[in-house]
């Protein structure tokens, strides 16, 4: 593992605040329309709608989904046979407890 560098660069300190700022905004702006549709669906209930120009479906729908914690518990040796490494980018932004 590298090892922690503190960085002073006034540019990415500044880029970090402002990421900080709109990811608030967004969560709110998230809370907001979840709030919108819950609005919408208690007005109008089940079905498919057109309204203003809009499409709104409110349906139920079943699905399908692989259980793989299940399946790995149970045929642990299958499963690795089905597994596959990658190597991926990750970049990922976490506020520290103290500033």
């Amino acid at each position: 593992m590298t090892a922690t560098k503190e960085i002073t660069n006034v540019s990415v300190i500044k880029a970090l605040d402002e990421r900080q700022s709109l990811k608030a905004q967004i969560e709110e702006m998230n809370a907001k329309i979840k709030e919108l549709e819950a609005s919408i669906e208690r007005e109008i209930g089940q079905g498919t709608f057109h309204c203003n120009g809009y499409s709104i479906s409110c349906l139920d729908k079943e699905t399908t989904r692989f259980d793989t914690t299940k399946f790995k518990a149970e045929k642990p040796e299958l499963y690795k046979e089905y597994c596959k490494t990658s190597t991926v980018h990750s970049f990922s932004v976490r506020e520290l407890a103290e500033k």
